[in-house]
């Protein structure tokens, strides 16, 4: 089967007056990434794949550190949010496609780039979608979710 699409990192930076890059795949048969760069300059980058959410992050552009998350059927997502002080969350859906058990998680990455343990954000039900997802500079972060058309929300 052919991938939808990658992961690929790439960093862009001046070089004797002209741009420069490099590119690194890190996740080959990605269904859907997002990345960021904090205020300390950390560039995360987290994707979902048929075998669950994956972060990635780079101080350097060129070298990655890989850390999975969650290892389950991702129904929407990952989103990732970041705050003024490098603190980070990234939240997802996870359950069984066409009704069931669905769950919105989501997990915390402090100041120094460690991620504690996802936890669920919302009680389990039978539809989880349309997350949005913010966080505070006080590391307080929001995630809203659609349920059977209803909208809800939770600090996560």
């Amino acid at each position: 089967m052919r991938p939808i699409t990658s992961a690929t990192a790439g960093s862009v930076g001046p070089r004797r007056g002209r741009p420069s890059s490099a590119t690194t795949t890190l996740a080959p048969n990605a269904l859907g990434q997002v990345a960021t760069v904090d205020p300390k300059g950390r560039a995360t980058i987290a994707w979902s794949d048929a075998e669950g959410v994956t972060a990635a992050q780079s101080t350097s552009g060129s070298s990655w550190a890989t850390t999975n998350l969650e290892r389950a059927t991702i129904l929407d997502g990952p989103l990732l949010a970041v705050n003024s002080k490098s603190q980070l969350v990234l939240a997802w859906a996870t359950g069984r496609l066409g009704g069931g058990s669905q769950t919105a998680r989501a997990v915390a990455r402090d100041a120094s780039g460690s991620f504690g343990d996802a936890v669920d954000v919302s009680a389990t039900t039978e539809f989880v979608s349309d997350l949005a997802l913010a966080v505070g500079n006080g590391g307080k972060a929001l995630l809203a979710w659609t349920s059977a058309c209803l909208l809800y929300t939770s600090d996560a």
